[in-house]
């Protein structure tokens, strides 16, 4: 909206066209600026774009001829909560989304409500509302508009649509929508559903109950994806769990909740000096997994970004190398280490080059720390693709179960 309000003089007039295409994400606060170019054409083009390349193309064109059947019922408000249709459900979602009041719409876009009119300037607006509420509802990523503009008015009250297409192979629904003077299609992507941990029920039929006795865990990085797993399959084979979290204190609660009282968790942030933060733990533990992580698949430029290594290295080396310092002082008895790399050091996927140097760097570490330090014992695998929040995406990637990963590394 904001692009083609600045472009309005750009717009031909009469009918015409838009297709757009967002390649990359824009969270809220980031700064994008606007290119308006021509193509061969002489067809104007909207690039917007971030400190991370092209995030979204804008294509004006020529009106198609829009054959629109489009069903007008049932009729339907924004729902309260987005929906979490089935593909199933997916592919027969049809009806109206009834108009919506958007204060300050008009007063925003006044130039595009002039070009357009004011309710298709609405009735654009609630395409996203369709994509994020309704169809695919919850678990969904916006991904492209075709629209003709400048039609005779089709149906004054709202958005009608319905799907043409739902191919669960590639995630991918796109669906035919008509409102006030406008008329196309809209396509998304059907994103995964946050992956959460195994179940503390499911971890105790993997594990015996005194599998892991006697043993008192630190668990950094434990609220969330392979430190979850890992303290509860610790705390069903008889272990005593402490779990850390960074921002995560709802979820490490729940998982101290789900455990039972071998199980306690507190903050702890690898971004800051670990020192003080762990001088209330009140008995050293015998064995460390360190899972803390900062996001891995991040939008960047193709190009190595010093700002982004230098975060890796921070999680992967510097705060790993004062976690073990603090051990080191303490213990009086080999303490055992958990440090999982990544097959990345090797394989190097695009992308990843910051990821896989500062693991590669954090393996280097663990070898040194063990050759001068006889009381830290320490297991540094490079892991496989494990499912977890960080790697499931919109293309299903073979990926490994964190049980699977974890149980022959806890057992050793």
């Amino acid at each position: 909206l904001w692009a083609l309000e600045t472009a309005s003089s750009d717009l031909p007039q009469g009918r015409f066209g838009i297709r757009a295409d967002f390649r990359k994400f824009i969270y809220v606060g980031q700064p994008v600026s606007l290119k308006i170019a021509s193509d061969r054409r002489g067809e104007p083009v909207l690039e917007l774009t971030s400190e991370h390349g092209l995030v979204a193309k804008i294509r004006i064109r020529g009106a198609k001829d829009v054959p629109v059947e489009v069903p007008a019922r049932p009729d339907l408000a924004v729902p309260a909560r987005p929906q979490v249709p089935s593909f199933e459900d997916m592919r027969s979602s049809h009806g109206r989304l009834l108009p919506a009041t958007i204060d300050g719409l008009a007063d925003a876009f006044p130039r595009l409500g002039e070009r357009l009119s004011v309710p298709s300037v609405v009735a654009l607006a609630q395409v996203s509302a369709l994509v994020g509420t309704i169809c695919p509802g919850l678990h969904s990523i916006l991904a492209a508009l075709d629209l003709d503009f400048g039609l005779a008015v089709h149906d004054p009250a709202g958005v009608r649509f319905q799907t043409d297409l739902a191919d669960e192979r590639y995630r991918l629904v796109r669906m035919a929508v008509a409102g006030p003077g406008m008329a196309g299609t809209v396509e998304a992507f059907v994103r995964p559903e946050p992956v959460g941990a195994i179940s503390f029920a499911e971890a105790a039929r993997l594990v015996r109950p005194d599998q892991f006795a006697n043993r008192r865990a630190l668990i950094v990085g434990g609220s969330r994806g392979l430190g979850a797993s890992s303290a509860k399959l610790l705390a069903a084979g008889g272990a005593s769990v402490i779990v850390t979290y960074a921002s995560g204190a709802s979820e490490a609660a729940e998982i101290c909740r789900e455990i039972g009282g071998n199980c306690n968790a507190m903050p702890l942030d690898v971004t800051k000096p670990l020192a003080g933060q762990l001088a209330t733990i009140a008995e050293l533990p015998t064995h460390v997994y360190y899972f803390a992580s900062p996001r891995i698949f991040l939008q960047k430029k193709p190009e190595f970004e010093r700002s982004v290594f230098d975060r890796f290295l921070r999680f992967y080396v510097d705060a790993f190398a004062e976690l073990c310092a603090w051990l080191t002082d303490r213990a009086s008895t080999p303490v055992s280490v958990l440090y999982p790399s990544s097959i990345a050091v090797m394989e190097r996927p695009a992308g990843l080059t910051e990821y896989a140097m500062a693991k590669a760097a954090g393996e280097i570490l663990c070898a040194d720390l063990m050759q001068l330090h006889a009381n830290l014992v320490i297991q540094a695998p490079r892991l496989p693709r494990v499912l977890t929040d960080q790697t499931a995406t919109v293309m299903i990637v073979e990926s490994s179960s964190p049980e699977s990963v974890l149980l022959p590394l806890l057992r050793g």
